[in-house]
């Protein structure tokens, strides 16, 4: 072969590897799944933490939220705190090993073995039967993973992303791997090496920076205290001295120099910037023992400075206002509140309005100045002239809200609303229900008008009908610090600073979890009740202990949960897994109240109710020495009623009797109806009318009157008086001249969110539903 032959072959070699290399480059980057990195936010369950088997052949999760396993050891339920196992038949017998698993139509497990034997198992009961037919239904899809075990671990691919998860082993997974299930918090259930996974993936929800750009770029290392957002830039003002410059796709420009130009080096700015503002053109700075800066933008990448110090020695400036005539309203910590009134340039001096100490914010407020201070909170003129001070709280910040109301956050003595009465300011404190805000940083709203208070440890979320978010610990699984940085929204996207960096939160994609909630033991002394129930029937005495439960998931934190009875009660917090024990219960109506977190801690916006209704006591030896003479004298009675109709029918049909006997019981009855009803009618706003007052009114005891309602309308007192209630109501919204909270005093219900969730119950539809058909 010559060479100019070998040359020419060689060529057309490395031309076809070169075609071969590109179609790989090209398959590798056409494919959706892309590396996502390792897991690493996973738990682990074995045998020690109750799992009934080390082998898991099957896993589900029913409509309630119970995830249920087919182990080679029966059947297991876990819910979140704790494991149960089943394996036994009634006879004694052992299940043994499961193979599969199935919920039916009506929330049984159907249980399969290796051997293709069924079971079916009732959650109520928590017994097992053999069911009429051993078909078992067609396998479904438990998750939209690709799991795969490959050397020291198992990959998890979906349509996009490829995990891995390393397992630490000797063995080969590919026999291990036995059965997942990804619940609907989204954590992946896998069976593998002995051990049962919950892997929780990332939580997009939120970024949290603590890096000047990409994760191998040095940290922070301080305070975030205040943010610029500008067309094209934001900037970041770190306690350090420190100012971070970043384009809006955070790529990192530089650090601001007290020269005005841009360096790529760290460099501190030369004074501690707490406060930054775009106006005109210019980004006005306020500082910490630095004065006022005004910084004007030159060529390109240059700012030329400008500096004001003259405040009678005092530099801590913490924040500063323009009012609508563009005067620039200052606030110092030390010496007072100062005014540098405008010309071109603000050329002019700085002069003293007032010498208020500790000023830490200012807002203008219907052409009012308004001054959060340590000394309290200060309302002045368009001049500056001092018309009130409202308090001598430790005042530190104030937020006018879209809808007119003014909000005034205080550093130990909660929150408050700034209104005006009678020509006069007032402020008047604000509570939000399930939230601590003793002490809150700033206050920011979105466009839905969605208020968000930020905590040094949280911050929270209260929206309209106060329903309240947080956001602490159990949400970012992690404890976290807030700083005094004002925070803001931009584009759908909460900004809020740290003690090491910055936090920004996409809203679009914050909801609530919705968890399932369900009870899950109630006890009467100890007679077990249905956990479906909607009413518990007791006796004075007897001790109620219910068990409430949230079937979540959530790889943060732990359940929390709180209760009251009634309405109008505190609520008392419950720890997880300790059940609400109620002793000491007078004769009368209650209505539990239960109120849950997800396992992020937000709160949930729906209340669980449970109506308990406590009977007189009995003797309980009378009670049981005196049944058997109950049940005699009741069948005998019903013997002889029985006998008298048929007399009675035998004499109407024989011509004997005209019918006017028959009619006395009809008559008496509808006097009764008629004076009881007549009763509740003249009473119906009153909210403490009860079974016993209604009694007391027709002189009959609380058993009599029961018996007497019952045989004359199939119905318990309690029950009339709220059909009363509820047909009155009914005509009152037909009528359409009064609202929905009036209905609900005028009929006697004390609270009108109570009232909405009775008059659905009754008529199933809500008050405002109803009130619509009327238009």
């Amino acid at each position: 072969m010559s060479t100019a032959s070998f040359l020419f072959i060689l060529y057309n070699v490395c031309r076809m590897c070169r075609y071969f290399l590109l179609l790989f480059v090209f398959y590798l980057l056409s494919g959706f799944n892309v590396l996502a990195g390792n897991i690493t936010h996973y738990q682990i369950y074995t045998t020690a933490d109750g799992l009934s088997h080390r082998v898991v052949r099957d896993i589900l999760q029913d409509r309630k939220g119970y995830l249920w396993m087919a182990t080679w050891n029966g059947l297991c339920q876990y819910d979140g705190c704790e494991f149960s196992t089943y394996n036994k038949l009634d006879d004694g017998q052992l299940i043994g090993r499961l193979g599969s698993i199935a919920e039916t139509e009506n929330g049984g497990i159907l249980c399969r073995t290796p051997q293709n034997k069924c079971y079916l198992f009732d959650p109520v009961t928590k017994r097992f039967s053999v069911p009429a037919s051993q078909a078992f239904p067609k396998k479904q899809i438990k998750n939209p993973y690709v799991l795969k075990a490959v050397q020291n671990g198992i990959t998890i691919s979906d349509s996009r992303n490829t995990f891995f998860l390393s397992v630490p082993t000797k063995k080969d997974l590919s026999t291990t791997l036995h059965a997942s299930c990804t619940d609907r918090n989204g954590n992946l259930w896998v069976n593998c090496n002995d051990v049962l996974y919950k892997i929780s993936f990332p939580n997009e929800q939120y970024q949290y920076y603590t890096h000047i750009q990409d994760t191998d770029s040095p940290i922070y290392a301080t305070e975030i205290r205040a943010f610029l957002h500008m067309e094209k830039e934001f900037w970041l003002a770190g306690k350090n001295g420190r100012i971070y410059m970043y384009d809006l796709h955070r790529n990192f420009i530089g650090y601001l120099s007290p020269r005005g130009d841009i360096q790529r080096e760290p460099v501190s700015f030369g004074a501690n910037i707490y406060s930054m503002e775009l106006r005109h053109g210019n980004v006005w700075m306020a500082s910490k023992g630095g004065g006022l800066f005004m910084l004007t933008p030159k060529e390109e990448g240059r700012y030329e400075i400008r500096r004001w110090t003259d405040f009678e020695g005092d530099s801590s400036i913490y924040s500063f206002a323009f009012d609508d005539r563009q005067n620039l309203w200052i606030g110092t910590y030390h010496n007072g509140l100062y005014k540098i009134a405008w010309q071109p340039n603000y050329d002019s001096l700085p002069q003293r309005v007032d010498t208020v100490a500790g000023i830490r914010h200012i807002t203008m407020i219907d052409g009012h100045i308004a001054v959060a201070s340590k000394k309290g909170l200060l309302i002045y003129d368009k001049d500056g002239r001092l018309e009130q001070r409202l308090c001598h709280y430790d005042c530190s910040y104030i937020y006018a809200a879209q809808d007119g109301t003014v909000y005034v956050s205080t550093m130990g003595f909660g929150l408050h609303k700034l209104v005006i009465r009678n020509g006069k300011w007032e402020l008047e404190s604000f509570k939000i229900p399930s939230v601590s805000s003793e002490i809150v940083l700033s206050v920011t709203e979105d466009t839905d008008g969605a208020l968000y208070f930020i905590k040094d440890d949280s911050f929270f979320k209260y929206s309209a009908g106060q329903q309240v978010q947080i956001f602490g610990s159990n949400y970012f699984g992690r404890n976290m610090t807030f700083s005094e940085a004002a925070a803001f929204i931009r584009e759908r996207t909460l900004w809020v600073g740290t003690v090491d960096g910055y936090l920004t939160m996409h809203l679009n994609d914050l909801s609530k979890n919705n968890p399932s909630f369900c009870w899950k033991e109630i006890l009467v002394d100890t007679l077990h009740l249905h956990t479906d129930i909607t009413e518990i029937e007791a006796s004075e005495g007897q001790e109620i202990r219910i068990s409430p439960i949230v079937l979540d998931y959530g790889y943060m934190g732990k359940i929390q949960y709180k209760y009251r009875l009634n309405p109008d009660s505190v609520w008392i917090p419950l720890a997880e897994r300790e059940p609400i024990v109620l002793n000491g219960l007078k004769n009368g109506e209650y209505l539990l109240e239960v109120q849950y977190t997800d396992s992020k801690g937000i709160w949930s916006a729906e209340i669980t109710t449970l109506s308990i209704d406590i009977n007189p006591p009995f003797k309980r030896k009378m009670l049981y020495a005196g049944f058997a003479v109950v049940l005699l004298v009741s069948l005998c009675l019903v013997i002889y009623y029985r006998k008298r109709r048929r007399q009675i029918n035998f004499d109407i049909s024989s011509g004997t009797v005209d019918g006017q006997t028959v009619g006395l019981k009809e008559e008496e009855d509808e006097r009764f109806l008629r004076k009881a009803e007549d009763f509740v009618r003249q009473n119906i706003a009153n909210d403490n009318l009860t079974v016993d007052f209604l009694g007391e009114y027709l002189g009959l005891s609380r058993s009599l009157l029961y018996r007497r309602m019952k045989e004359s309308v199939n119905k318990t007192p309690a029950q009339f008086i709220k059909d009363i209630r509820i047909r009155e109501a009914e005509r009152l919204l037909k009528s359409q001249k009064y609202t929905i909270a009036e209905i609900a005093d005028m009929t006697g219900f004390c609270d009108p969110k109570y009232f909405s969730r009775v008059f659905k119950k009754e008529t199933g539809k809500v008050p405002t539903t109803y009130l619509k058909e009327q238009e």
